[in-house]
């Protein structure tokens, strides 16, 4: 599920904290 919001690009909010070690 991660990965598919990753490739989606916009993550809410909730998934901030991820949204960091995403980009990276």
């Amino acid at each position: 599920n991660l990965s598919k919001n990753h490739l989606r690009g916009p993550i809410p909010p909730e998934f901030g904290n991820l949204r960091s070690v995403q980009v990276v």
